[in-house]
């Protein structure tokens, strides 16, 4: 099994690349990244690990994270 940690940020986007970040109801893959490693997991390297984002809700704009998402 994989382990996982949370991270602190992510940055998200759909998958077309052409997407804003930051909305809701679509998948997303996470282009940023502010974790620190989780020192139980050895060799790993994390600009070798990929994510995936899967959100619920209406596909509206997270409006009040937008900045916080652009920061991250």
């Amino acid at each position: 099994m994989t382990m996982h940690h949370i991270a602190s940020r992510v940055r998200i986007r759909k998958g077309d690349g052409e997407a804003p970040l930051g909305m809701w109801g679509k998948a997303g893959l996470v282009v940023g990244i502010d974790a620190s490693p989780d020192p139980r997991v050895e060799g790993v390297q994390r600009h070798h690990q990929s994510y995936a984002v899967l959100f619920d809700g209406d596909s509206a704009p997270m409006d009040i994270y937008e900045r916080w998402l652009e920061s991250a």
